[in-house]
């Protein structure tokens, strides 16, 4: 059954595959999923801690040539001027007025993403970063914002008293404010959750590290509260985090590893951000608990509004309020009735594999050695299969006549927090699963996944297109599935 009529909430998400419009208004063409979501590309510390300026400006015009949408920039305040540098306490530094005074960063469109270093209550450091901005013409363009970004409140306060000030009330609508949390910024998760709520009333973005525990129910509480969110940093693997994160947050903060650089590592994360590879999505986190309309993305557009009223349907379970590993809605599985959700047969390319990504909490992690539960599957004679067997969490695909998977074990999860599980092989390679960001890399094999006529099927494993078997105890978030053919 298509749903005729749907609330307002649900229209929006299905016109745009998201819902932040953090960056509504901007002229730049930024990085768009196929999902119609914006997500800026950031390149880190796009600059060099040396005082000749030209080593800075290469990085960044680096950063511009491989597609960056942001470019960040660290400022301190020393001896009465502002300075790019990553670190207060050292030197060598360069004057930010040469940086942002360059042609190529003037006449590109790519944002600036500002992250103010300095612990200080003093207007001077803000109105100086302000008054340089101005100066240069980046403040004279709503479609080109400016992202002021701080772990520090008091400079992230000091920023906002300034932009109140009669001097640049007139451009404190092209300046978004971004507290930037760390990773045991809070104890408890209902005072993180808290605190996002009461920042919702004066800061435009909230940004989490990437290593943070039940990292998806404070992306949830920022999105709820209408906040932009970004993720910061990585290093390895930008595409796999790309791909996960793509429908999710608004800005992703890139940088160079040992393998690749930074320049490489952006091309990555912006090609998988674009690719047309969607096969399955849905996030339920802010889908309509009352008319419950199950918006799904299939192919990456043909949107599909299900009816629920099916016999073994899970529960509809949503979390309002705060201090829960989950914020807003998510299935509620039940083994014992054997519940499911059935979506379609789609399959990888023939030589490409496949990508899963999901956010699960558990509620039975005793798996007996004989006994399977199917969290996310395909396999039937083929596809692949994200699944709790015996004491390990795994992901498999079928390649070359056999399943080969990638193990995590179940010692290190429990039933209390949510956990964010990746599962990924592009046909040519190791067979991959992250659980919280943990990388566990399963046997390299070589071939596409074997194709089947099996539906995809959540809280269970499917045997052909209408009978399932190994069911599912706990709830499922969200569910992203890609075809995953490298890049």
């Amino acid at each position: 059954m298509i749903y005729k009529m749907f609330t307002a909430l649900a229209l929006s998400f299905a016109l745009t595959g998201c819902y932040s419009a953090f960056w509504q208004g901007v002229d730049r063409q930024m990085t768009t999923t196929p999902n119609g979501h914006v997500i800026g590309i950031n390149c880190h510390n796009c600059y060099a801690e040396v005082e000749d300026v030209t080593e800075t400006l290469s990085a960044i015009h680096e950063a511009q040539a491989a597609g960056a949408d942001l470019i960040e920039l660290d400022l301190i305040w020393r001896d009465g001027d502002v300075f790019v540098s990553h670190d207060p306490t050292t030197s060598p530094r360069t004057q930010f007025a040469s940086v942002i005074a360059d042609t190529a960063l003037i006449n590109g469109d790519q944002i600036l993403f500002i992250e103010l270093k300095t612990a200080t209550t003093d207007t001077d450091f803000t109105n100086a970063v302000l008054h340089e901005l101005m100066l240069n013409g980046y403040l004279g363009s709503g479609g080109r914002p400016v992202v002021i970004r701080s772990f520090q409140e008091s400079t992230l306060d000091a920023m906002r008293s300034t932009l109140l000030d009669t001097l640049y009330s007139s451009y404190s609508e092209r300046v978004r404010l971004s507290l930037i949390y760390r990773e045991t910024s809070f104890v408890s998760l209902q005072a993180w959750q808290n605190d996002i709520i009461e920042k919702s009333s004066k800061y435009h973005m909230v940004e989490f590290d990437k290593d943070t525990e039940n990292l998806f129910s404070l992306i949830s509480t920022a999105k709820n509260q209408e906040l932009g969110v970004g993720l910061w940093t990585f290093t390895a693997f930008t595409e796999v985090w790309a791909a996960a994160y793509r429908n999710e947050i608004d800005a992703i903060v890139i940088e160079g590893s040992g393998s690749k650089s930074r320049v490489e590592n952006l091309v990555l994360a912006k090609q998988a951000a674009e690719a047309n590879s969607s096969l399955i999505y849905t996030n339920l986190d802010r889908q309509n608990e009352e008319n419950y309309p199950l918006i799904w993305f299939f192919n990456a557009g043909d949107i599909s509004f299900r009816d629920p009223a099916t016999p073994n349907f899970p529960q509809y379970e949503w979390l309002g309020e705060t201090g829960e590993d989950r914020y807003g809605g998510s299935f509620v599985f039940r083994k014992d009735l054997e519940e499911y959700v059935r979506l379609q047969d789609e399959d990888n390319d023939t030589l490409g594999g496949f990508f899963v990504s999901t956010v699960v909490n558990f509620d039975d992690l005793s798996v007996g050695a004989s006994e399977t539960q199917a969290i996310i599957s395909k396999a039937d004679g083929g596809g692949f299969a994200l699944e709790l067997k015996g004491n390990k969490l795994r992901f498999g695909v079928h390649v070359g006549g056999a399943y080969h998977y990638a193990y995590y074990s179940t010692a290190n999860l429990n039933t209390t927090d949510s956990y964010h599980v990746i599962g990924a092989y592009d046909g040519d390679g190791a067979v991959r699963m992250w659980v919280n960001g943990a990388h566990n890399k399963g046997p390299t094999i070589q071939g596409g996944v074997t194709q089947n006529d099996s539906s995809i099927v959540i809280g269970a494993d499917p045997q052909g297109n209408s009978d399932q078997r190994f069911y599912f105890a706990g709830k499922v978030q969200l569910v992203n599935v890609q075809k995953w053919n490298g890049f």
